[in-house]
């Protein structure tokens, strides 16, 4: 009796010294040895402690392989790593950046099969891909490459009606927006779009004069309408891609 006495003291013992130096894991797994055989309010107080240090611990450990993980852009590692720690962990933070990088990961799926229409010049089928992931992330450029695919696509009122919701962030937006809207016959708002412009293209400056006329002819006769559609388009307007500054 006295034997396992001590030998109950010295493993008591030992956990104290754990506790003490900050050790919470093995100070844990000592004070589970004597925690039956002691019942002592104490030790269960100390064993909590130990727990929750424990778990604090742990989750540190999963947040930095989580942002580790985001930095080598293994984004479905590291949603794992902050799963596990919001396990571990009350943090309202780590609950946001789970959601984020699930809608990071969504979206670089979404934008890697859209990729693949493209290629295959199903614009399309990429158009409404970039559409769904605005649905669900809201995010401007899901919007804008969408609108982008719908002009390809010759869906012009779908792009004008996407580009008309966004802050248009570079010329080729501009310039796509004023195409779109130019070939469902709004002229003059096509050429306010394409105003914005600053370029000396040929191509483009030849694609704008063909379209100065246009805008007169809802106030015209028919013979007249007809006689400046023929002038006017005679030239057909090129689709053209400028450069993204």
């Amino acid at each position: 009796m006295a034997k396992k006495k001590k030998k109950i003291d010295t493993i008591l013992k030992r956990a104290e010294n754990l506790f003490k130096t900050g050790n919470f894991l093995l100070a844990e797994k000592e004070f589970k040895k004597v925690e039956k055989r002691l019942n002592s309010n104490e030790i269960a107080e100390k064993l909590e402690i130990c727990r929750k240090e424990t778990r604090a611990i742990k989750a540190k450990d999963l947040v930095k392989q989580g942002h580790k993980a985001v930095k080598n852009d293994k984004l479905s590692e590291a949603i794992s790593c902050f799963q596990g720690a919001e396990k571990l962990l009350n943090a309202p933070w780590l609950t946001a950046k789970i959601e984020e990088l699930q809608n990071k990961l969504t979206w670089n799926n979404i934008d890697a099969e859209a990729g693949e229409a493209e290629a295959t010049h199903d614009y399309l089928k990429a158009s409404e891909l970039y559409l769904k992931a605005w649905g669900e992330n809201g995010h401007p450029e899901c919007l804008l490459k969408g609108a982008f695919s719908f002009v390809k696509a010759e869906r012009y009122a779908q792009a004008a009606a996407m580009f008309q919701k966004l802050d248009l962030p570079h010329d080729q937006a501009i310039y796509y927006y004023g195409f779109a809207l130019a070939k469902i016959g709004k002229y003059y708002e096509a050429l306010k779009q394409w105003k914005k412009l600053d370029t000396h293209d040929k191509t483009f400056i030849e694609q704008k004069h063909l379209l100065y006329p246009l805008p007169v002819l809802t106030f015209i006769t028919p013979l007249e309408k007809n006689r400046i559609s023929m002038r006017s388009t005679r030239g057909r307007m090129i689709f053209l891609s400028l450069p993204i500054p």
